[in-house]
């Protein structure tokens, strides 16, 4: 009977470990979509490929009843989270609609899921550019990580308290 119980309660247990993946950015793309570079050099080939991109904003810009949002794009983790990875290049993300650029502002993580549209053509100190537009169906707005220590480590100064449940303080009277 206890191996039973055990069973039962890893089953029902275990399935709370597994990797949360946002709905809006639930359906993943083929496995062969196209990578950002393959989007700036065959451009025509990939217009109406289904893609789920992300990266880190930066910036937004309010159109009609549009918001293009130009995000440095990275790499995605399997929940779709967009890894503190290099920088692959940059694209445009279109929505419909107006969104909060204090909302989604510069440096907050954004993953889209959208089809491939003809490229964005600009031109920066006489510099051309081309970047690759995502007509946006579904997009996540990652929360925002709060910066400082995160509980393992180092806190104060060169002292790690990791293998003492107290502090620094502990140790002096004069505190």
């Amino acid at each position: 009977m206890d191996r039973l119980g055990i069973v039962l309660l890893s089953a029902v247990l275990l399935p709370a470990c597994a990797s949360q993946i946002p709905e809006q950015t639930s359906s993943v793309p083929s496995r062969n979509s196209p990578t950002e570079a393959d989007a700036h050099a065959r451009a025509q080939r990939f217009n109406g490929e289904h893609v789920r991109w992300g990266g880190t904003i930066a910036a937004v810009e309010k159109r009609e009843s549009q918001t293009w949002i130009e995000v440095d794009r990275c790499h995605l983790s399997n929940n779709g989270m967009p890894a503190k990875s290099h920088r692959e290049g940059q694209f445009f993300a279109r929505l419909e609609g107006n969104v909060d650029p204090a909302i989604y502002a510069r440096g907050r993580y954004l993953t889209v899921v959208g089809d491939l549209e003809n490229e964005n053509s600009g031109a920066i100190d006489g510099y051309a550019y081309h970047q690759p537009v995502v007509n946006v169906e579904m997009h996540h707005l990652w929360a925002s990580l709060p910066e400082g220590h995160n509980g393992v480590g180092a806190k104060y100064g060169a002292y790690s308290r990791m293998p003492y449940p107290y502090g620094p303080m502990f140790f002096s009277l004069f505190y």
